[in-house]
């Protein structure tokens, strides 16, 4: 009972937060969680669509890890998220499924491997590897090359995706990502021909409380958008 009252004095937090901020304010904002991982163009054209359509309503956008981001949303720090899968089942929140799409070997134009399609797993044993320190993926990652006994020959890593992406432009090796943020950076993705890597991002609201009519606009468009 403890846990089920806990969740109406935090949905009700959030209702009121949520109300406080839009009668402050001529325009209501809504404050957005996205994860590091996801491209923001994807994602961006939606969001400015969704103003072009609510000239009422602005957005704040902030980014979060994988690790923090469900705790904001939850403790209503942020009205809603934008998150990749793989994701813990939480039961406090609703998702809406935006999108998904490939997880892809990425690498510079120049490299060899920017002439293939595909590749087998065991073949990026052969580059040198750039580790995505805040992938949602990247556990998968590494124990998929484990139990393929493939040994990665990391020789940088980094939190930030436009460092990863720089590097990799620059042919300073490859990485798994996801298509579109290799797309988006010039990169060329190559399919992983044994493997097949799906993640999913969907807009995520907390449970157990009436969203707000600056929510429930931004559920209705995401919905109708992809």
């Amino acid at each position: 009972m403890r846990t089920s009252l806990q969740e109406v004095e935090d949905a009700a937090s959030r209702a009121a937060q949520l109300a406080s901020r839009i009668a402050k304010t001529e325009t209501a904002c809504i404050r957005i969680a996205i994860m590091c991982t996801i491209d923001p163009g994807k994602v961006g054209r939606c969001l400015a669509q969704f103003q072009q359509d609510n000239p009422t309503l602005s957005i704040e956008l902030l980014d979060f890890t994988a690790a923090t981001i469900q705790e904001a949303l939850l403790n209503g720090k942020v009205d809603v998220a934008i998150i990749g899968s793989p994701v813990e089942a939480v039961p406090r929140v609703r998702t809406h499924e935006l999108f998904q799409e490939r997880m892809v070997m990425s690498c510079g134009l120049q490299n060899r491997l920017a002439q293939r399609e595909s590749i087998p797993l065991k073949m990026i044993a052969e580059f040198p590897y750039i580790d995505r320190l805040r992938c949602e993926f990247r556990d998968m990652i590494l124990s998929m090359v484990d139990k393929n006994d493939v040994n990665l020959n990391v020789v940088a890593s980094s939190e930030r995706e436009d460092w990863i992406k720089s590097l990799l432009a620059q042919d300073h090796g490859i990485s798994i990502m996801p298509e579109s943020s290799a797309s988006s950076a010039g990169l060329k993705s190559v399919a992983l021909r044994d493997q097949n890597l799906l993640r999913s991002v969907y807009l995520t609201i907390p449970a157990g409380r009436e969203d707000l009519p600056p929510v429930q606009a931004l559920i209705k468009h995401v919905k109708s958008f992809y």
